[in-house]
Formats: C-alpha cells, sequence, structure tokens
C-alpha cells in the first residue's frame, strides 16, 4: 500500500479520462484538485484504461492516491511544491472491464470527457459495432459509450482532447460522427453527438518527467 490517505471523502464523479499516465495526472488531474479547493467544483476523476497494459492495477492499490512535486521557477525564485492528488476515484480497464466503463460513463454526474490515447489515438478505422465489448479505438470506445450514456436519457458530455494533433477535438467530433455512421445507428444519436456534446481543441503544455527513483524514500 503506499500509506496515503484521503483529506475528505471522495467527489462524486464529474470526469471522465481515457488515459492514465504520467502526462494527465500530473496536468489534468492536478487542476482539478485546484478547481476542488478554490473552485467548488466538488469532483472527481473516474479513469478508464484504454489498453489493456497499463497503470490501473496500480492506481487501484493506492486508491487513486499519488504524489506530485511540482518544481519550477516563480517571479524569479527556484519553488518546490510537494502534494498528494486526490481527484482521482480509481481506473477501470476497457479492454477487461467494459460494463464498469459503461457504468462510469452513464453516472448522471459526469459532464466532462479528457483524454490523451497518444498522438495516433485519435484514428478512425473501419470496424464493426462491438456491444458488449471494447471497440479497438479510442474514438470507437468514446462513440460506443456515448450510445450507452444516450440510451439511458443522459445530458451530453465537453470533450476535451489532450492529444497532440492539430485540431484535436474537431478531428475527435468527426471519427464519432462517421463511426455512428458506419453502425448504422439512430438519427437522434448523430444529433446527440452534434449538438449536445461540446468538443474543444486544445494545446496542451507541461513537462512531466518520470518517477524520480534516486529521490524516492525522500516522499
Amino acid at each position: 500500500m503506499s500509506g496515503l490517505t484521503r483529506t475528505h471523502a471522495a467527489y462524486p464523479v464529474k470526469v471522465i479520462q481515457f488515459g492514465e499516465g504520467n502526462f494527465l495526472r500530473a496536468f489534468i488531474d492536478w487542476m482539478i484538485q485546484k478547481m476542488n479547493q478554490h473552485a467548488n467544483f466538488q469532483g472527481s476523476v473516474m479513469m478508464i484504461q484504454p489498453l489493456e497494459r497499463g497503470m490501473g492495477e496500480v492506481i487501484n492499490r493506492q486508491d487513486g492516491l499519488y504524489t506530485l512535486i511540482l518544481r519550477g521557477v516563480q517571479n524569479g525564485k527556484i519553488r518546490e511544491e510537494i502534494e498528494v492528488i486526490e481527484s482521482v476515484r480509481g481506473c477501470v480497464n476497457a479492454c477487461s472491464e467494459w460494463s464498469k466503463a459503461v457504468e462510469s460513463m452513464c453516472i448522471p454526474t459526469v459532464e466532462f470527457v479528457f483524454s490523451n490515447t497518444t498522438e495516433a489515438g485519435i484514428e478512425y478505422k473501419e470496424e464493426a459495432y462491438t456491444p458488449g465489448v471494447a471497440q479497438k479505438t479510442y474514438p470507437a470506445k468514446l462513440t460506443s459509450l456515448l450510445l450507452e450514456r444516450f440510451r439511458r436519457g443522459l445530458p451530453g458530455v465537453t470533450i476535451i482532447p489532450c492529444e497532440l494533433i492539430d485540431k484535436n477535438g474537431a478531428t475527435l467530433r468527426k471519427c464519432m460522427t462517421d463511426y455512428a455512421r458506419l453502425w448504422n445507428l439512430p438519427l437522434d444519436f448523430s444529433r446527440y453527438l452534434e449538438k449536445e456534446c461540446r468538443y474543444y481543441n486544445s494545446l496542451v503544455d507541461r513537462i512531466v518527467e518520470g518517477y524520480p527513483r534516486d529521490e524516492a524514500a525522500e516522499f
């Protein structure tokens, strides 16, 4: 076990996050924590591990808790901040726990979807719709999950991809509407994707180094 403990009860899940790597944990999840601390956001993050292998088991073993070390220069002075991030509720493996991924996306309080599935993650490849199991590409997975949310009468979400490609939000939206068309899904669902869900292009910027093994004992 990590030896880390929460300072408060976990907030309701408001964010679904595709990707559990260092970048999102040091960037988006840190921002959610700051919003909880200073902006009354009162929401937590449920991660979805998009690939079969990843950090999900370790994250769950630590109850979603981990230590973030921020180092840099502010107002001409070198600063270091060490903080336990408490915004993550847990992580679901999309490949082996698809039903849990569906239930996570269908949590009524969910408002946002973030992702970082590498630069090659946002792509369209023809594949059959496979209800009950994970699709192959990230856009296909997200389309399938939002279909379940649509079927339960839940509102659309705000989608902010962090993959480093040009017009990442617009590209993801096109991939998803193409899958809806390929799978002959109801026109009402296509309108749901286009009208009730919001997509934003983003350019993210934070240098995230790897695990500081030579300093780990200090933390």
